[in-house]
């Protein structure tokens, strides 16, 4: 309650400033989620899903490849997997689509509870720009699980701080889902011991050390155990990953969007890193930095810096940057209400004037590899999370970090990269593959329309195939003799 005379700050101005704050940012990464549709790992997430259901528990054994059929397997992601499932069960793709737009509101109602005392206008600009600079990493994967319990924690570790212990425990709480969703669960653990070896003043090692129990034995709870977990993280920085998938790759700073994570980068650290030097809070300028060395070694991680960035950099924005004083609040927030709700809407009319999450796929050539009952498929990497969503199996590409140390999987890279010849890989490592699924215009068809062996059979027209970028779209070649 205000005392009389005295004016409110930004922190009383109510749950409704919450959400019209949070509207312009939701409404971004639902329409960065939109334009992704079901091509990528997501297939993959659906197909295990789906086997999950049908046969009820969660399987220790590769079955959705041919490449690695009956290898011991630990899918750290199989929880998401059951629920993309189900959810396309349900209603297709596009239920899959509503189905994960609650967890881009969690995300964007806890990016714009961090800003909350920077004022309203603040509010709505900060996570804004946050939404604006994770839009290109934001795809249908289970990782958006993690970004809400990241945002999450890092909340609590802050209510900790000023004797708000209960959300703390819910935060390690998580973890019992966390870790049958993604293998970043380890940043639970891994924050609350941070801050337990490197304690502030506000934050003491009592109450961390609950938590982290907590957190540490619900690791356990997953199936195929913790070690699976570790040996994920392992793979994290296999050359095999950053060769052959972009979310691995460092960020191109010459693209728009890399160039605001730069910007974000650049005012973030020279103003936050004094002030936590100042206020001894070091374990917080440990995963600055942290957060920071791992958006240059990958952009996947680029949401995580973003969200510590931001979650650190509100509080300590200087009262001479804020737009509205303490005074001012009230008029301010009116006027914020206002802005908030107009830009939400613009980018909500801009949402559903184009496709929403369309089904970016070779169906037709999917199609005819069912018709065909294909047996052994070599496909593209691409485009092999299709082949799983939709029946085709078993077919060799390369999948999760089960692949990674199998010799054949740099050669697999060499092929993708035009630098062997496929007909060889191809009767090195899958001599019974009948059908080859590639794009049209790659090194791969040049050498298959050249060789006796294979003939193309298909090319796929589809208007909502993935898009054709340097070699084009996709085409079925058949082996010469193939049943």
């Amino acid at each position: 309650m205000t005392p009389r005379g005295a004016a409110p700050d930004a922190a009383q101005v109510g749950t409704a400033a919450l959400l019209t704050a949070a509207l312009p940012t939701f409404v971004t990464l639902a329409l960065a989620l939109s334009q992704h549709g079901l091509i990528g790992d997501i297939g993959f997430d659906i197909a295990n899903g789906r086997w999950i259901l049908a046969h009820g528990f969660v399987p220790l054994a590769n079955h959705l490849s041919f490449a690695m059929s009956g290898a011991h397997w630990s899918n750290s992601e199989w929880l998401f997997g059951v629920y993309v499932a189900w959810l396309y069960g349900v209603g297709g793709h596009i239920a899959v689509y509503l189905g994960l737009l609650p967890l881009l509101l969690g995300l964007a109602l806890l990016l714009a509870g961090a800003a909350r005392r920077t004022g309203p206008y603040w509010q709505v600009i900060l996570p804004l720009v946050a939404a604006v600079t994770i839009m290109p990493v934001m795809s249908p994967r289970p990782q958006l699980v993690s970004f809400v319990l990241f945002a999450y924690l890092f909340s609590a570790l802050e209510a900790a701080r000023h004797g708000r212990v209960q959300g703390l425990w819910a935060a390690a709480l998580s973890t019992l889902v966390w870790v049958q969703v993604h293998g970043s669960v380890v940043l639970v653990p891994g924050l609350i011991a941070l801050n337990l070896l490197l304690p502030s003043g506000e934050l003491t090692r009592r109450r961390l050390a609950g938590p982290l129990v907590l957190s540490l034995l619900l690791l356990l709870v997953r199936p195929g155990g913790p070690l699976a977990v570790l040996r994920n993280l392992l793979d994290v920085g296999s050359g095999g990953n950053t060769s052959v998938i972009s979310e691995w790759a460092s960020p191109n700073f010459h693209l728009p969007w890399a160039m605001l994570a730069a910007l974000v980068l650049f005012v973030s650290l020279p103003l936050v890193l004094p002030e936590l030097a100042r206020r001894r809070r070091f374990a917080d300028l440990v995963l600055l930095l942290g957060s920071a060395f791992a958006l240059l070694y990958a952009q996947r991680f680029l949401p995580y810096f973003i969200i510590v960035a931001l979650c650190m950099a509100a509080p300590l924005l200087p009262q001479r940057w804020r737009v509205a004083q303490p005074g001012e609040v009230p008029a301010a927030a009116r006027r914020s209400l206002a802005i908030g709700l107009a830009t939400g809407v613009a980018l909500a009319v801009l949402l559903v004037s184009r496709p929403v999450f369309p089904l970016r796929s070779p169906m037709q050539a999917i199609g005819y590899l069912r018709r065909q009952h294909a047996t052994d498929v070599f496909a593209a990497y691409q485009i092999g999370a299709s082949l799983e969503l939709y029946g085709v199996e078993p077919y060799l590409d390369s999948r999760d970090n089960l692949w990674l140390q199998r010799s054949w999987w740099p050669q697999f890279v060499a092929v993708t990269q035009g630098a062997m010849s496929v007909t060889s890989y191809l009767r090195r490592y899958d001599p019974g593959a009948e059908y080859v699924l590639w794009q049209v215009r790659s090194p791969v068809a040049l050498e298959l329309d050249q060789s006796p062996q294979w003939r193309r059979v298909l090319v796929d027209k589809n208007p909502l195939g993935p898009s054709p970028g340097t070699y084009g779209g996709y085409a079925v070649w058949r082996k010469a003799g193939a049943s």
